[in-house]
């Protein structure tokens, strides 16, 4: 009979990561469920996860009140660039403090999702980051980083390499990401890993493709159903969502719009083909179940960004066969594989060259099958949380051996 091993010691084998975060952790609400999915990533690959997380803005009341007068008023009238008060030492340094004294020498490691905490962090433990993106690939890309002033350019760049630098590993959300880490800020690159992050959705882990198939089955012969998420309907490319519902429709495709996370203002001859939803809430087993009900029944999910980083409604559409068809920008280019998980668009791509790709698809049922197929199958295989915590917890593993 094998030796039992008792339950203290089996705890004490564990591998024990704080994750540090601005933000409430386990809040599934928070950025989308960024935080609580990451966590919990991490946890179902049985390592012992403690939280510091919430860290207070200290000293900063001085900055924020710099920031809301120079971005939300004298902007308004004069042209001045834009000044991020979270790049500031003094602030930086508050966040830094609090990891500090939060952190225990039971931690093995300290794995944070932003690179707030790290720039003067002193601790004894390896440091690992997982995010999407890099100060230098928002900078003029994202709206609320252009026109910077420059002494937040030089106080975001020397803040985002210090913070570079400290860590063991920097794992990101898409190679892009990867690449900006790289190139603008000279880091080692055997320390850059791209895992990209799952779907943040309850979904059963028994999932196969003959679910799927019935999904696709369920589609035939309805109505064309697109669906759009996003908070962020002008970054997010909501006019151009509805600019190829529009164009649909006067082809005489009977194409129905379903918007999820804001509500924009349509015109009143699109209330007869567009249903503005606003935002559902995660928390809750009915908003749950309303926001699988519209990926199952939708033929395409519409995600025409202008800007993005690594956009989890792409994994979550893939989740449920449903195919993107999405801009070739940012992140989003290491979610979807064009052809295979959806289609990558310029961004400067009309509405009709949406309307005439769908309409191919959609009049050839084997290859609407195959591509619903295929976005479960890239689902399954690596964009979805446990793939990800796996991969995450191997490298973790490596770091420590």
């Amino acid at each position: 009979m094998g030796e039992v091993i008792p339950p203290s010691l089996l705890y004490s084998t564990l591998m024990k990561i704080a994750f540090a975060t601005l933000d409430k952790a386990l809040d599934i609400e928070n950025r989308s469920g960024r935080q609580y999915y990451t966590a919990r990533s991490l946890v179902t690959q049985g390592i012992h996860v403690s939280y510091i997380d919430e860290l207070q803005d200290l000293n900063s009341l001085f900055y924020k009140g710099k920031a809301f007068l120079n971005n939300r008023v004298l902007r308004k009238f004069l042209p001045l660039p834009r000044y991020l008060w979270r790049k500031e030492p003094t602030v930086l340094r508050g966040y830094a403090a609090q990891v500090s004294d939060r952190l225990t020498s039971s931690h093995d490691l300290m794995l944070t999702d932003t690179v707030y905490p790290l720039s003067y962090l002193t601790c004894e433990q390896p440091v690992v980051i997982w995010t999407d993106a890099t100060f230098a690939g928002m900078v003029d890309f994202y709206p609320g980083e252009k026109d910077l002033s420059q002494s937040s350019l030089e106080k975001g760049h020397k803040a985002e390499k210090a913070a570079l630098d400290k860590v063991h590993l920097a794992i990101f959300s898409s190679a892009w990401a990867a690449q900006t880490a790289v190139e603008h800020y000279d880091i080692d690159p055997n320390k850059v890993h791209v895992v990209p992050f799952g779907a943040n959705l309850e979904i059963r882990p028994q999932r196969t493709l003959s679910d799927i198939e019935n999904l696709v089955d369920q589609r035939r012969d309805k109505d064309l159903n697109l669906l759009f998420i996003g908070v962020d309907w002008v970054r997010k490319g909501g006019e151009m969502a509805l600019d190829i519902v529009d164009h649909l429709n006067t082809l005489g495709v009977k194409a129905a719009l379903s918007i999820l996370g804001c509500k924009p203002k349509i015109r009143a001859d699109q209330r007869d083909y567009v249903n503005v939803l606003g935002y559902i809430p995660k928390n809750t087993p009915r908003g749950m179940k309303e926001i699988k009900r519209l990926l199952s029944t939708s033929h395409f999910l519409l995600l025409p960004s202008r800007a993005d980083c690594a956009p989890r409604a792409l994994c979550e559409a893939n989740a449920f066969g449903v195919p993107a068809l999405t801009t070739n920008v940012g992140g989003i280019p290491s979610i979807i594989r064009d052809g295979v998980n959806g289609k990558l668009f310029s961004v400067d791509a009309k509405a009709e060259d949406y309307s005439l790709n769908i309409l191919k698809i959609i009049n050839n049922e084997d290859e609407y099958e195959r591509l619903a197929l295929e976005s479960f199958k890239e689902y399954r295989s690596r964009l979805n949380w446990g793939v990800a915590g796996a991969q995450v917890k191997h490298l973790c593993e490596e770091l420590l051996a």
